[in-house]
């Protein structure tokens, strides 16, 4: 018994040793490569919709990034059950909305378990630096193009107005821009707030528009003079 403990002990804490030659050298950089990716990955998934094969993406790419580090020296698989350990907690947060305790833990836990699995701090910092400029340059990129957060807004439990029964409202409906539709965003009519997309460019907040198709649920509309 006393064996099988020392042999647990040392599969978690220890970290096993870099093997000699160019791999050696190479492998850390690809390591970088995975986290950039996988967070990129999270990036695009957190913009979608529906339910998005980034998730999927990005866990494989973090996966990934421990398994190599395990057999490779610079992590643990302390720092894998951390990482796993996160995304329990986000999972729980995604299921109970109202981003609190279990979501700002899952998210600084996600990040510890990468850093730990570092092989060395100027990695780390190199890492983080591409990784935040990756992402920066993808929101923004998202954002201008007109796409939301909806998954964040759901994480906190805010949802955009939509209407679940059939909308009262018809082509040449004239109401007033309450957000910037870019092209999506918030738009009144006759005193009700519905979720709203622009056909043309970017419509500033507290502009006249006019409803101009209904498919469904999708409300496109133009501005007025």
């Amino acid at each position: 018994m006393k064996l099988f403990l020392t042999s647990l002990v040392s599969l978690f804490a220890a970290t096993p040793v870099y093997a000699a030659g160019p791999g050696a050298d190479l492998l850390p950089w690809l390591r970088s490569a995975l986290v950039i990716v996988g967070l990129a990955s999270f990036t695009y998934a957190l913009f979608s919709k529906e339910f998005s094969k980034s998730w999927i993406f990005g866990a494989a790419a973090m996966l990934i990034y421990f398994i190599t580090g395990i057999f490779g020296g610079a992590a643990s698989v302390i720092t894998l059950l951390l990482f796993l350990a996160s995304g329990v907690l986000v999972l729980v947060e995604a299921i109970v909305p109202g981003f609190g305790i279990a979501g700002i833990s899952g998210i600084a836990l996600f990040f510890i378990s990468l850093a730990l699995a570092m092989d060395n701090g100027v990695q780390a910092m190199l890492t983080f630096f591409l990784s935040a400029v990756v992402v920066l340059l993808m929101a923004r990129g998202l954002w201008e193009k007109g796409e939301s957060l909806p998954m964040v807004k759901r994480l906190m439990g805010q949802d955009t107005p939509k209407r679940e029964k059939l909308m009262p409202w018809k082509v040449g409906d004239v109401g007033l821009s309450r957000t910037q539709l870019r092209p999506e965003g918030i738009g009144e009519f006759n005193g009700e707030e519905v979720t709203v997309r622009s056909t043309g460019p970017l419509i500033e907040g507290h502009r006249k528009i006019e409803i101009v198709s209904v498919r469904g649920r999708t409300i496109s509309v133009r501005e007025v003079d």
